[in-house]
């Protein structure tokens, strides 16, 4: 499996404007995911914004972030896509178009299926 685990953190590290997505219909591992990566970016001084195609279930509301989670972009621009828990852009749903318009594409997942599309990508299926 393909990882860019070095490279990403970089990526982490000089950039500031974040987008971040996982799949339609999340479920828990990609909530958490989704919402421990803004955390950790904010925390760092960056601007991270997790955007979704549907909301956060609601058993999962009571994760600190989640409240953050918006499903409707909101024009700003970002430097980065960063997209966990997810095979393919695709299947992020109605938020793939917002995704592609940022200048790169990081792929984070756990899934051997993934496709490693993106221009980083850190996929570990014994994650």
């Amino acid at each position: 499996m393909r990882n860019d685990l070095e490279a990403i953190c970089r990526l982490f590290r000089e950039k500031n404007r974040f987008l971040i997505a996982c799949h339609a219909n999340p479920e828990g591992d990609a909530i958490g995911s989704e919402l421990a990566l803004a955390l950790a970016l904010r925390k760092m001084g960056k601007t991270a914004t997790v955007l979704n195609s549907d909301p956060v279930p609601g058993n999962l509301v009571f994760l600190p972030g989640a409240d953050t989670v918006i499903f409707d972009a909101d024009g700003s621009p970002y430097e980065v896509a960063v997209v966990v828990d997810c095979g393919s852009p695709e299947r992020t749903g109605r938020v793939q178009g917002e995704l592609r318009k940022c200048p790169i594409m990081v792929n984070i997942d756990h899934h051997s299926t993934n496709e490693a599309r993106g221009d980083y990508c850190l996929v570990d299926p014994e994650a």
